[in-house]
């Protein structure tokens, strides 16, 4: 039922979902700005981060429990507008730590609901294109996300506008999701044994998603913190490295995910996702200068097109249907607890040894996630 209702709402649901990642990352060109305006350090950020991904692996599991997509996008519009509305007296420790915890919080229930809403069942030779259609919706907020909180302060010299904008755009989105709040996710009541898949294979891919997400959930947000202070970037390049992401990604999801059902094969595509991520993070170590910002974000789409709408479609087949709902709030909430030890490591890391050596081991973990995944998920 579920399936074939959002199967005659999905251009609503897209667009719901376009609105409020576009509020997410509103003023996510200007955040490295921001916390360095504080004077932020990397420890404190670090920590900052691990104290953001545990709180929302709280959110994760109550949204969960509420057992409601319509409560899960309503939910991350709601902390998109915390992690705003928390900047507006100014950029301070505590302004930022706020804005921190909102976001993370945001994004949680924000990836959970678009993951639920991508990984409804589809036909099989087209799965892959149906969740990269979800995906690229996203992404596609993003982008005006981006540009919309650059543009405004380009245009007004302050970062106000921009975090107005995302609030607006939040409020938007609760708007045109609200239909949803009814739609229940799975049949039984809520307990601690629906976050274990019965599948074995989708135990595994649960498990690797969980070792990349932490990798990604410690080095993705340090990149773009420490771009202006190791990299030497500015605004308008922290903007254009996250723009090229989003121009890249929108348009190889689908091509990606239109080969992936073609050739029936998914985990090469991951493979790929991890390997791009080391050679991005390397580059970001070896190159001091604001051409690795930009070449991150390039890499960065590659990296996201080979694994969001991949991961989501390979779940929805080594799931079994009835199960489907549980199995992805379980992949939000326990790849949101794989995020929460690394970024505090980061900071030390960063503050002991310098920035290069975290992201160079960091570039060794997605090689050997890489190698991991090419063996233990061959089948597939």
């Amino acid at each position: 039922m579920f399936a074939s209702f959002l199967g005659r709402s999905r251009i609503l649901i897209a667009l719901g979902l376009f609105l409020l990642y576009a509020s997410l990352t509103a003023f996510s060109a200007l955040w490295p700005f921001m916390v360095e305006s504080a004077g932020v350090d990397s420890a404190s950020y670090g920590g900052f981060l691990g104290a953001g991904n545990i709180l929302s692996i709280f959110a994760r599991g109550l949204l969960m429990a509420a057992n409601s997509l319509g409560v899960v996008v309503f939910a991350g519009a709601l902390f998109s507008i915390g992690s705003a509305a928390a900047l507006l007296p100014g950029y301070t420790h505590h302004t930022i730590f706020f804005s921190t915890i909102f976001q993370r919080m945001g994004f949680a229930a924000s990836m959970m609901g678009r993951g639920l809403a991508a990984g409804m069942e589809a036909p099989r030779n087209w799965r892959g294109v149906f969740t990269a259609e979800m995906v690229s919706s996203a992404q596609l907020g993003m982008l005006l996300g981006i540009n919309l909180g650059l543009a405004t302060f380009l245009l007004t010299g302050t970062y106000v506008y921009a975090l107005l904008s995302g609030i607006i755009l939040a409020l938007l989105a609760m708007i045109l999701l609200a239909p949803w709040r009814r739609t229940k996710l799975f049949k039984e009541k809520f307990s601690l044994r629906l976050l274990i898949p019965s599948s074995k294979p989708a135990e595994l891919l649960l498990l690797i998603c969980c070792m990349d997400a932490f990798v990604w959930g410690g080095v993705f947000d340090f990149a773009y913190v420490l771009a202006p202070s190791y990299l030497g970037a500015v605004e308008s390049d922290v903007g254009l490295a996250r723009s090229l992401t989003m121009i890249l990604a929108i348009p190889l999801n689908l091509v990606f995910g239109a080969i992936s059902d073609k050739i029936r094969s998914r985990s090469i595509f991951l493979t790929l996702s991890e390997l791009l991520g080391a050679a991005a993070l390397f580059c970001y170590a070896l190159i001091r200068s604001p051409i690795s910002i930009i070449v991150f974000g390039l890499l960065m789409g590659f990296v996201a097109a080979s694994w969001g709408p991949i991961v989501i479609a390979l779940f929805t087949e080594v799931t079994p249907r009835d199960e489907l709902g549980a199995a992805l709030s379980s992949w939000s909430i326990l790849t949101g607890a794989s995020r929460v030890i690394y970024p505090m490591i980061g900071g030390v890391l960063i503050s002991r040894f310098g920035a290069a050596s975290f992201f160079n081991l960091s570039g060794v973990l997605l090689i050997i996630l890489a190698v991991l995944i090419a063996v233990m998920l061959k089948r597939y």
